[in-house]
């Protein structure tokens, strides 16, 4: 209890000094017995007011301590149990959702990379294709991915450029057509790519070999083939005049575009690749380069703004997601979205972005100024080209076509794969006196229903070969 002398007035105190004489011994006395008694009072508030803090500060340690630590160790239990009960989804996003606690991002691929076993037992391709994407950077999933992709759904069978297309033989040997004169160089490789005026395969065992259409000087060389020292490759990209390339790890590498190259053109930055990291998939335009992430995200660089090639919005990919495919086209980007629709950005001079009304889509390509989509039902879809002052038509005149397994768009055609190994092909036409560009004639293609290699490392992680 507080003095009661503690809580009066100076005019008290005034009276009392004035009834005492100042000074005396008794004045003195009661003076510092009450300023004893309010500096009593005042650490005793200061006490309390210590001690509801030091009490505060305790419950907001203990509760900041449950979140940091008892609530994710509490959610880490419960994704393993997730896990255990082959719940596979939603494991994988429970550990995703614990950022770098402990070891929760390589759980998270464990759990897709289960998933996609799963389902290869069941006979999914498509999904397990899927699901090895989302465990980039575990174990062998990327090899697995592609394993698939090459053997079982047709991936990489069939390549498109701006003069001529290729195709992967069940033998391994390469059938061509346009302006190429043989692939040779290519016998042997699980996957092709198509540039504008080189070609790219990927070898079994992770290497990559490059080509141009014309050697010499008749075609100014950009760098575009420097390949040679690539290694742990799963995927290939090539661009108008690039490469890129996606390794084993989930990085991405790219060549082209050396320094002076072009009288005409510089180099736009696409192949600043250097510091993507957990990428599942590439694609490469005709001066830009993206890439899908394993969490369904997209990046991509390419196009500085220049006199030669104006930004026309190719890159502004930041804001997708849920996307599990990835094209790019000569000033365009198009993303695949897991529910079967399709987004895009870029340049519509020719329609090549009129793909909002596109659903039940399984694959997507990209070409110079179209954008082609093959449905789950095997039949294909594409933009309108609309002419204007632009001669070349035709390309996407796909209605009709039926049985398709995997398609390629090049800069004027679109190209196509049929289930029984048949090839099947629609051009450019001309509306006006000038040209169309050589693109050459499949007819006789009969590539074959699967890659052998493949589908053996779908069965067997460990065979590489």
């Amino acid at each position: 209890m507080r003095h009661p002398k503690s809580r009066r007035p100076k005019a008290y105190l005034r009276r009392l000094t004035f009834r005492r004489a100042p000074g005396t011994y008794r004045a003195q006395r009661e003076i510092e017995a009450w300023q004893r008694a309010r500096q009593r009072a005042r650490l005793r508030r200061r006490s309390r007011l210590t001690w509801g803090i030091a009490l505060t500060a305790a419950v907001a340690t203990a509760a900041y301590g449950f979140v940091q630590w008892a609530l994710p160790h509490w959610r880490y239990r419960q994704a393993e149990q997730l896990l255990v009960s082959v719940d596979y989804g939603r494991a994988s996003e429970a550990f995703a959702a614990l950022g770098p606690y402990r070891d929760a991002p390589l759980r998270a691929g464990e759990a897709r990379y289960a998933e996609a076993e799963a389902m290869l037992e069941r006979g999914d391709f498509e999904g397990a294709y899927r699901s090895f994407g989302k465990a980039a950077g575990y174990k062998d999933a990327l090899e697995r991915r592609y394993a698939i992709a090459y053997g079982q759904l047709g991936i990489g069978r069939i390549a498109a450029g701006a003069h001529h297309m290729v195709g992967l033989n069940e033998d391994g040997t390469v059938a061509v057509a346009g302006l190429i004169d043989d692939a040779d160089d290519f016998a042997g490789v699980k996957a092709l790519a198509a540039g504008s005026d080189h070609t790219v395969g990927l070898r079994p065992d992770g290497s990559v070999v490059a080509r141009r259409l014309v050697e010499g000087d008749s075609i100014s060389y950009a760098g575009q083939c420097d390949v040679d020292d690539w290694a742990d490759i799963v995927q290939v990209a090539a661009g108008s005049d690039h490469t890129v390339g996606l390794k084993a790890d989930g990085t991405v590498v790219a060549t082209g575009f050396i320094a002076d190259a072009y009288s005409y053109r510089s180099y736009q930055g696409q192949c600043d690749v250097d510091g993507w990291t957990g990428v599942c998939q590439v694609a490469a335009g005709s001066q830009h380069t993206v890439g899908l992430r394993k969490d369904g995200t997209v990046v991509a660089t390419g196009f500085i703004e220049g006199d030669y090639a104006p930004y026309v919005g190719q890159c502004e990919v930041g804001g997708w997601k849920d996307i599990i495919q990835i094209a790019a086209g000569d000033h365009h980007t198009v993303g695949l979205k897991a529910d079967g629709t399709v987004v895009a950005v870029g340049a519509n001079w020719s329609g090549q972005l009129d793909v909002g009304g596109w659903t039940g889509i399984a694959a997507i390509s990209a070409g110079w100024g179209h954008t082609a989509g093959l449905k789950r039902d095997g039949t294909v879809v594409a933009t309108k080209f609309i002419e204007g002052d632009l001669p070349y038509a035709g390309q996407c005149d796909v209605d009709g076509w039926t049985g398709i397994r995997a398609i390629a768009a090049g800069s004027y055609a679109t190209l196509a794969l049929k289930q029984d190994g048949a090839a099947i092909c629609t051009r450019a036409t001309v509306s006006d006196s000038r040209a169309a560009p050589v693109q050459g004639d499949v007819t006789n293609w009969q590539l074959g229903p699967a890659i052998e290699h493949a589908a053996e490392h779908v069965r067997d992680p460990q065979n590489t070969a």
